[in-house]
């Protein structure tokens, strides 16, 4: 569970900026992420020479009591302890989430299955030559 919470930390904390040339008016897009969201299935796929490695069963996640909070401009993870894993400001810019902590700011497309669930997935090249890679994807609901 803690290789879990650190996966989505890391999730949070390498994904480089995407920064747009024009100011947008993102009010009312950054109320749609407003409140808790529930992380309910969590998936990292490896991948060498672009065919799948099957997973180990010992690192297979599935769902967790994980979740984000969204207030205002900030976000804060908390991982199933009801502990802050990490927190900072975010915008929404079209379906882009932009998040923001410390020095480092961060996006990520986010994906919506209707109103109370999206998900994220980004890749992350393991190796310099872009042969090994990794496909991270997590999934939240709206907390009821």
């Amino acid at each position: 569970m803690k290789k879990q919470l650190f996966l989505l930390t890391l999730f949070f904390g390498m994904i480089l900026a995407i920064v747009g040339c024009k100011k947008d008016d993102n009010t009312s897009n950054s109320n749609r992420l407003q409140g808790r969201w529930d992380l309910t299935n969590f998936t990292w796929e490896q991948y060498v020479d672009g065919k799948l490695i099957p997973p180990n069963p010992a690192s297979s996640y599935g769902t967790s009591t994980s979740y984000l909070l969204f207030e205002g401009n900030k976000y804060t993870v908390y991982n199933k302890d009801g502990e802050i894993e990490e927190q900072g400001t975010f915008t929404l810019k079209g379906d882009i989430l932009e998040v923001k902590n410390y020095d480092l700011t961060m996006s990520t497309p986010l994906k919506w299955n209707g109103n109370d669930e999206f998900s994220m997935s980004n890749r992350y090249d393991v190796s310099i030559s872009k042969k090994e890679y990794e496909i991270l994807t997590s999934t939240y609901v709206r907390h009821k």
